[in-house]
């Protein structure tokens, strides 16, 4: 039990950590270039980061589905893993392009229309 709390903390802590770093890219450009802060941006610029990481993640996962049908070798078991990564690769498609309507959708719902 207490080796899991530990892994939970230094995930915790590499979590919080890149949420700074990604928060600190995102808002220091900002703040120092003295211009007033526009909430909407802030929020655009968040998304096209994550998005960009997201589509990265995406792209691996698709490798690494590749990677096990190439080394399943005709196994029942190895393919059906294969099968499922590639599942989840596709259903990540989705979701990433799903996810910049939802961004523009709370943004309009929150901050009026463009």
């Amino acid at each position: 039990m207490q080796d899991s709390k530990q892994i939970s903390n230094g995930v915790n802590k590499k979590v919080f950590s890149l949420s700074i770093i990604t928060l600190s890219l995102v808002v220091l450009p900002i703040i120092a270039n003295a211009q007033s802060i526009d909430v909407g941006s802030i929020l655009t610029r968040i998304t096209d980061i994550l998005l960009t990481i997201f589509y990265g993640l995406i792209i691996i996962m698709f490798v690494y589905a590749g990677i096990k049908y190439l080394t399943a070798r005709g196994e029942a078991s190895k393919i059906a893993e294969a099968n499922k990564a590639l599942i989840w690769a596709v259903v990540g498609v989705a979701v990433g392009l799903l996810a910049p309507l939802a961004s523009r959708l709370v943004s309009n719902l929150l901050f009026g229309s463009p």
